[in-house]
């Protein structure tokens, strides 16, 4: 079962492993990510810090939404982490339902983000897509760990 839609720029590092693993009894992760699936330097990277109770995969959304459409995630403890919505959106265009996401941190790119919530930031591209999502009935919310407040964020994204 997936439970949990995750954006977080850092993808897997301690607060994730360390709080939402626990929370969800998580035994697989699925990073969706059309560049990272071909880049092994950054793979092995992500590899490194998942603990040893769960297993990591990394998929481009073609084979994400394949392999979710096939009912792999029926038998495992699944979270999905993005580290853009843009991903997200591309699962939704492949048929796969997303209810809701869980934002965490996304950095600040100096460029021409704009901040949605505490250390969640957006480009015009990806607030396009979180836009989107929004428009599709997705529930859109910000929080760093379980035991923080959820901050609601689809009326904000949507007066941008």
């Amino acid at each position: 079962m997936i439970h949990q839609f995750k954006i977080d720029d850092r993808l897997i590092h301690g607060m994730v492993y360390m709080t939402w693993f626990p929370k969800f009894n998580i035994n697989r992760a699925v990073i969706v990510d059309d560049n990272i699936v071909n880049n092994e330097t950054r793979k092995m990277a992500l590899r490194l810090g998942m603990p040893q109770s769960a297993k990591l995969v990394i998929w481009n959304v073609e084979k994400a939404a394949e392999k979710f459409k096939s009912g792999i995630a029926d038998s495992a403890n699944v979270i999905v982490i993005v580290n853009s919505p843009r991903w997200l959106l591309g699962l939704m265009d492949k048929g796969i339902e997303i209810k809701e996401i869980c934002c965490g941190n996304c950095s600040d790119n100096g460029v021409d983000s704009v901040q949605l919530s505490g250390t969640l930031y957006a480009s015009k591209e990806d607030l396009a897509a979180y836009k989107e999502l929004v428009n599709r009935g997705v529930r859109i919310y910000w929080q760093t760990t379980p035991t923080e407040p959820q901050t609601e964020l689809n009326e904000k994204i949507k007066s941008l």
